[in-house]
């Protein structure tokens, strides 16, 4: 399956594995795409970035750290994070342990909140 991002609709997923409130998704960020300032109400999870192409924030932080080969990062229920494609397409997993109400199609992407002034 297919998964989009409204918010970063140029990104690409793919649902790799679903089994109860567990999704494992894989997912690329052509160059230079930003990913905004957001969080995940319902979501623990954890990143694993799969190339050093992205710079990455978590937790409110506006410094911005270059992802290492094969680094993870978790992220808890509403910890804001973003992040920019900035040294070519990055890809990364998203191993996703619902703690809340699961959206229908039981995506990240679909358990995505962010301030209203960036639409």
């Amino acid at each position: 399956m297919t998964l989009t991002c409204q918010a970063a609709p140029n990104c690409r997923g793919w649902l790799l594995l679903k089994l109860g409130r567990l999704r494992i998704e894989l997912w690329k960020v052509p160059a230079q795409t930003e990913i905004p300032p957001h969080n995940h109400p319902n979501i623990i999870s954890r990143i694993i970035f799969l190339n050093g192409n992205m710079l990455v924030s978590r937790a409110g932080s506006r410094k911005r750290w270059p992802t290492k080969l094969i680094r993870w990062y978790r992220l808890n229920p509403g910890q804001e994070h973003y992040g920019r494609a900035a040294f070519g397409d990055g890809w990364f997993l998203n191993i996703e342990h619902w703690v809340g109400p699961m959206e229908s199609k039981g995506s990240a992407a679909a358990d995505w909140d962010a301030p209203q002034d960036l639409y």
